[in-house]
């Protein structure tokens, strides 16, 4: 493993009080050959500006939003930096953008930043220790912040590619040193908790709830032999098997019988929600469907049964990274249960036979 520790002599503390009234600050904080350098800003598209040599102009809406797509613009711009950090709990406030010595592409790699010795060397404005509470990872880094220097303590946060401690909490401004480091990929994450029998993969709390009509399922196909046209009442049935999955991006999505690429998934205990339905369980679903089939010909009928979709995050951990995978499951919604999903009758010809007298 490459580590990397960036650090100096020397603490000037700031008076929180103070630092509270100050105006936000932007800087970007630079790391070649062991050697920082630091220019900050008043505001934060400036200091885009300068991380990325210019590339990226991004307005103030977009800054102060710091979506994804100004990420990805970020990233293309400087393959070289690593995250940023924020004063405030919600990606806003000052801040700096961190560029480091070396990518975090590599497996094993990281490097750390400690808070303290920089306000010795650029000075308490903007003062850096203790006052960093949320960050983004980019380039493919986590990112994270820890109580102590060198990125230890009892507070220490696991490294996400976003990371976040709100404020009022015990940790809140009470950081002294970051660190960004290689992402495990979701193969990785989901091989290591294979290995730790799922007992380091957890659901997070809360998971949406929502309802769809599910797939269309020919239930019946009623017939009408004479040259009038009839009300017949159809009894039709379907049965749903109950499916649970997680879900990955929109392509790819493994659950108890599924995999990932070469990778067995068995997260049993991550799947488990507050639900009475098992995955090997059925639902039925049956009612009394009133057709009116037009003379000589026939109607196909088609059920689309309601499903429930609960979704959430999963948080998988793997040394001192961790990664909120989305996930998502389906089931049925048992009959009784107020929904009774989705009838369609589409009109088709006789076959040859509908009408043989027996």
């Amino acid at each position: 493993m490459t580590t990397m520790v960036i650090a100096a002599t020397g603490i000037l503390a700031a008076p929180a009080a103070a630092r509270a009234s100050e105006a936000p600050t932007h800087c970007v904080l630079r790391s070649a050959g062991g050697t920082l350098t630091n220019k900050c800003y008043g505001n934060l598209p400036d200091a885009i500006r300068d991380a990325t040599s210019g590339k990226v102009t991004a307005t103030s809406a977009e800054a102060a939003a710091m979506e994804g797509t100004l990420v990805k613009r970020m990233e293309s711009a400087n393959p070289q930096i690593a995250g940023m950090a924020f004063t405030s709990s919600t990606y806003s406030g000052s801040s700096v953008i961190l560029i480091g010595p070396h990518s975090c592409r590599t497996k094993g790699s990281s490097w750390t930043v400690n808070f303290a010795p920089l306000e010795s060397q650029f000075g308490a404005r903007a003062a850096w220790d203790n006052r960093f509470n949320s960050t983004v990872g980019m380039n493919t880094c986590s990112s994270g912040l820890a109580q102590d220097a060198n990125f230890s303590g009892a507070y220490r946060q696991a490294r996400m590619p976003r990371n976040t401690t709100e404020a009022g909490a015990a940790p809140f401004n009470t950081y002294s040193s970051i660190r960004f480091g290689y992402t495990p990929t979701p193969e990785e994450f989901i091989s290591y908790c294979n290995a730790a029998g799922g007992m380091a993969c957890n659901f997070t709390a809360d998971p949406d709830v929502t309802y769809k009509n599910g797939p269309k399922v020919l239930t019946a196909r009623p017939v009408n032999c004479s040259d009038t046209a009839q009300t017949l009442t159809v009894w039709a049935g379907h049965t749903w098997t109950n499916s649970s999955s997680f879900t990955f991006g929109v392509t790819t999505s493994y659950g108890i019988t599924g995999k990932w690429p070469g990778i067995d998934a068995k997260l049993e205990q991550a799947i488990k929600t507050d639900t009475t339905w098992e995955s090997s369980q059925t639902t039925k679903f049956e009612e009394q469907v009133v057709t009116n089939v037009p003379g000589t010909s026939s109607m196909q009928v088609y059920h689309s049964p309601v499903i429930r979709v609960i979704s959430g995050k999963a948080v998988m951990r793997l040394g001192d990274a961790a990664a909120e995978l989305p996930w998502s499951r389906e089931e049925a919604v048992p009959a009784g249960a107020g929904f009774s999903g989705a009838w369609t009758w589409v009109p088709s010809t006789l076959s040859p036979g509908d009408c043989t007298s027996q």
